[in-house]
């Protein structure tokens, strides 16, 4: 199963850009006109337009910082620390904390549009998935949707919150709702379906989490772990036969884990 920070690791803003924006805030917050800082200062607003708005969020916070306050030394330490953690930290699922502090600080600082506010709220809310704060990611990402009721990611986080919660009922309703939303999106259904089988195998409902896996291999027939998985569920069910057919196609895509329960199970 994919991780969802391949979600947000679509979203960081260009390394680049985000270096050139840094020097001209650096420039501009010691007060000097000098045409090094105008130019760095204009190359990076020039950058924004080359990004999807959802990445420009991070910059656009900076430049409210300029604009709202006339302060460029806040503007340039906000943008700091979201460089620093944001950029590098996220990766490594190390600075899950200190992200949720600078998404605090900026809800506290700015007055945020509704795009902006989604696109904070639905980090903020992940972050605190990844260290187990799920009542408090459901918070916000209930935010998220009051801001973007369409977004099938928003469904799907919220939902995985509450299957850490042993709440399987209201996170298939949840992963019910991304499909809903999911727009095409194959990695998204992809993900929310194994999410589903996992719910219902928890609820010990393998007939519809088998269905699940069922939608995940007409999406991705070359992935042999897909039939282990499937037939193990198969085997919950007693449906020996057919589980041992999923055993025997895994094992021919090159799943070796698959030839051990051939031998206990299918002979």
């Amino acid at each position: 199963m994919r991780s969802p920070l391949i979600f947000l690791n679509k979203t960081y803003p260009n390394a680049k850009i985000v270096t050139i924006l840094l020097l001209g805030l650096h420039s501009l917050a010691g007060y000097t006109q000098s045409l090094n800082s105008k130019a760095y200062w204009n190359l990076s607003l020039d950058s924004i337009t080359s990004l999807r708005q959802k990445d420009s969020l991070y910059i656009i916070t900076s430049i409210k910082a300029f604009n709202k306050d006339s302060n460029l030394i806040k503007a340039s330490e906000i943008f700091d620390e979201i460089y620093d953690s944001d950029m590098r930290g996220y990766k490594a699922y190390l600075n899950a904390n200190t992200c949720i502090k600078i998404y605090e600080k900026i809800t506290s600082v700015f007055e945020l549009t509704k795009e902006e506010s989604f696109t904070v709220f639905i980090r903020e809310g992940f972050c605190k998935y990844l260290i187990k704060k799920n009542h408090e990611a459901i918070t916000d990402l209930n935010y998220a949707i009051k801001a973007n009721p369409l977004n099938g990611y928003t469904y799907w986080f919220k939902g995985l919150c509450k299957q850490s919660l042993d709440d399987n009922y209201g996170a298939i309703s949840d992963f019910s709702e991304s499909l809903q939303h999911a727009n095409s999106d194959s990695s998204l259904i992809t993900n929310v379906y194994l999410s589903i089988a996992q719910s219902q195998k928890s609820l010990g409902k393998y007939t519809f989490a088998v269905f699940a896996y069922d939608k995940v291999i007409e999406m991705h027939p070359e992935i042999g772990s897909l039939y282990l998985e499937r037939g193990k569920l198969k085997m919950l069910n007693f449906q020996i036969e057919s589980a041992c057919l999923d055993f025997s196609k895994a094992g021919e895509l090159g799943c070796l884990d698959a030839y051990p329960l051939i031998s206990q199970y299918c002979k």
